[in-house]
């Protein structure tokens, strides 16, 4: 082929307009990285099992974070929303292991119940892609399913005295919005969560949400929804950092006081606002 027509990703034309209108996060967001940075990056040793889980959450947010910046600078909002709520879900379930450690081992613990539905949806719809398994391989993963399922189960009382026995959805008892309000990010999760779900999963809320004024849905680039992703992948980015720091024994740097500093000053008059 002698198609001389450049390869484009994105909205490169629209970058600086990104910048300009959320002048405030740039000016800090370097900060921001090296925090994030200087809890993930170091050498740890002799790690429980939830301080390794709270260590890999943060570098995942710290990746969402990326993603979230890079989103909104091409000026797809709507989608950046998407990373929001794995950001922040990450937050909370960080924060949950840090102050309850004994639940990192039933999300460890879980996965052996998503590979026992693996296998199950496989044997009645692919088979010929199972047998290609090896066989002592799939033993395995189920004599661990069969360890362990006892503990995703919980026995019911029903309304006549008899017992059900009910299988857990998810690894954990607690919802997400539970979860949320052990760890004191309920607000949050209430600010968020809804609008970001709605895009997620296309409901008609999350329709409009795409829809401009002519009635159509805006192509990109666009600022909507810019601000709103990147002050909560900023909140949110700051308390993982924080819970990674005290759950690992380091002291970020910049300091969280610090980093709070930097949120306020960002977003002074709320995501409609492009700092100082």
């Amino acid at each position: 082929m002698n198609d001389e027509r450049k390869l484009q990703f994105g909205y490169p034309e629209f970058w600086q307009e990104a910048v300009h209108e959320n002048r405030g996060f740039y000016a800090i967001a370097p900060r921001l990285l090296a925090a994030i940075n200087g809890v993930t990056c170091r050498e740890y040793s002799s790690l429980r099992p939830d301080q390794s889980l709270i260590l890999d959450f943060a570098m995942l947010a710290g990746l969402g974070a990326a993603e979230t910046i890079t989103l909104v600078g091409n000026g797809m909002g709507q989608g950046a929303m998407k990373i929001v709520r794995s950001i922040l879900e990450t937050a909370i379930n960080a924060e949950y292991f840090r102050k309850y450690p004994d639940q990192a081992q039933f999300y460890l613990d879980w996965h052996w119940v998503e590979t026992h539905k693996f296998y199950k949806y496989f044997r009645k719809y692919s088979p010929n892609q199972l047998a290609k398994i090896v066989p002592e391989q799939s033993a395995l993963h189920e004599a661990n399913y069969e360890r362990v399922k006892g503990q995703f189960t919980f026995t019911r009382t029903n309304c006549d005295g008899s017992q059900k026995t009910i299988e857990q959805k998810t690894w954990c008892k607690d919802n997400l919005f539970d979860r949320a309000t052990k760890t004191g990010l309920a607000e949050w999760y209430a600010t968020v969560m809804p609008q970001a779900n709605q895009i997620l999963h296309g409901s008609v809320g999350g329709v409009l949400n795409h829809i401009g004024n002519d009635g159509r849905i805006d192509p990109p680039p666009s600022h909507r929804w810019g601000k709103e992703a990147l002050t909560a992948a900023h909140g949110a980015l700051i308390k993982v950092i924080e819970t990674a720091a005290m759950a690992l024994g380091v002291e970020p740097e910049p300091s969280i006081e610090s980093l709070l500093k930097d949120y306020e000053a960002s977003w002074r008059d709320g995501p409609n606002s492009g700092g100082q």
